[in-house]
């Protein structure tokens, strides 16, 4: 909305953000759910040392429809590469994923380049799927866990990847989130009811958070599956999968899927 966060002080019966433009409002409580990056969580915890990098990166883009057939994830697996294509109905989302130090910015000049060099002689789409691609329509990202101790401070929760980030190994992100918000909603109508915010808060985290740690030992498992450095581990795991039954490889999912929220 043409503005960012600059401060956020919590009082005793409202909260206080002040925005980069130099509006300053008051509301009853802030929900953050700014992503990975947050800066509602960096103003309101004022550190940084909850986010730990992985030190792989990730390109998103959207491509042409036909780099993957209807209703269907395609996905390439190398050692320190990886490409996944989803079907998205008129158009391919692709994601591309290698290791590289979150100290290496990633520059849009030299960017369409460094892909072909990283993962042209990878699969049969490339370079094709890149034809036509700006630089400034493909967003990279460094892959990051979050570890916080609480997600709430005063009258601001979090929620989504801004409090427990997800690796788009498992592609759980966004449920979470979605799911975040449903019980964090469900919390916070107690609150006119007479519960205390306070309390509020706490419920809606202790809800979360074993439902948020199955989600994670899923994303785990397939990150062993799918995101490897070593050559010899990854032809291992290429064999291991087609003699695996695929009730084995997606049981973590569907015990999710089966759980009340």
């Amino acid at each position: 909305m043409d503005s960012t966060v600059s401060t956020i002080k919590s009082n005793e019966n409202d909260v206080e953000i002040k925005f980069s433009n130099g509006e300053t409002k008051k509301y009853d409580y802030i929900v953050g759910c700014d992503g990975v990056h947050s800066n509602i969580r960096n103003s309101i915890f004022h550190k940084s040392d909850f986010e730990h990098y992985r030190e792989w990166r990730t390109w998103y883009f959207w491509a042409d429809k036909k780099f993957t057939p209807r209703h269907t994830i395609t996905t390439y697996t190398d050692p320190q590469r990886l490409v996944s294509i989803f079907d998205e109905g008129d158009k391919s989302l692709c994601t591309l994923f290698a290791p590289v130090s979150h100290k290496n910015w990633d520059e849009e000049e030299t960017r369409i380049e460094r892909l072909n060099k990283t993962f042209g002689n990878f699969t049969s789409v490339f370079p094709e799927i890149l034809n036509g691609i700006n630089a400034t329509d493909i967003v990279p990202t460094d892959l990051t866990i979050i570890k916080l101790k609480k997600w709430h401070e005063g009258r601001v929760v979090l929620l989504g990847d801004a409090a427990h980030a997800m690796e788009p190994y498992a592609a759980l992100g966004a449920s979470m989130a979605m799911e975040d918000a449903y019980v964090l909603s469900g919390e916070l109508l107690k609150i006119k009811n007479g519960l205390a915010y306070e309390q509020a808060f706490n419920d809606y985290e202790k809800k979360r958070r074993l439902r948020v740690k199955d989600a994670k030992k899923t994303n785990w498992y397939l990150e062993l599956l799918i995101a490897k450095k070593s050559r010899t581990i990854n032809t291992a795991v290429k064999f291991a999968c087609k003699v695996i039954p695929m009730q084995l490889l997606t049981k973590n999912l569907r015990k999710i899927l089966k759980k009340d929220i």
